[in-house]
C-alpha cells in the first residue's frame, strides 16, 4: 500500500477470473478510480472481450486505460 497525501494505491494478488476479481476488489476497498493497461488488440481477441473492456463496462467507479508503451508511471 502506498500513501501520498490524499492518494492511496493498493496492490492485490487474487486468484480467479480477472475482471471479476478486479471489480470485487474495487467494490470492497471501495475504490474511487481504477487504472488499467490495455494492449489495444483488434479482430477476434477484441470481439471476445478483454479483461480491461469488461472492467470498463461494469465498474461502478471511473476506469482509466493506458497503453504501457506510451506512458510511464512514476511515483514521486
Amino acid at each position: 500500500q502506498f500513501a501520498h497525501e490524499n492518494i492511496q494505491l493498493h496492490g492485490l494478488l487474487q486468484l480467479g477470473i480477472p475482471f471479476e476479481e478486479i471489480l470485487k476488489a474495487a467494490q470492497e476497498l471501495p475504490a474511487d478510480l481504477i487504472i488499467m493497461c490495455t494492449r489495444g488488440r483488434r479482430g477476434l481477441a477484441h470481439l471476445l472481450g478483454s479483461t480491461t473492456e469488461r472492467v470498463v463496462r461494469m465498474a461502478a467507479c471511473p476506469v482509466v486505460t493506458v497503453k504501457p508503451s506510451r506512458f510511464r508511471f512514476a511515483i514521486p
